[in-house]
């Protein structure tokens, strides 16, 4: 879509097109900032969670075993 984007607003003559090319960019731009910050909240979730996980395995098999 950036690309598009771009390519239009480059070819725009007048300056109602460029406008509208400009927002477009513009969106897509904020879009693609937003998506990937929620990405990468979600890997570091993720990684959040494997860590606690294997914590808990640990602390059960220390509670699993006898001494």
């Amino acid at each position: 879509m950036r690309e598009g984007t771009t390519k239009l607003l480059a070819a725009c003559k007048h300056s109602n097109q460029t406008l509208e090319a400009s927002k477009s960019l513009l969106t897509s731009n904020e879009r693609m900032v937003a998506y990937t910050s929620e990405l990468q909240r979600r890997r570091a979730n993720e990684r959040t969670e494997r860590h606690s996980n294997k914590d808990e395995m640990k602390i059960r098999d220390l509670k699993d075993t006898q001494f």
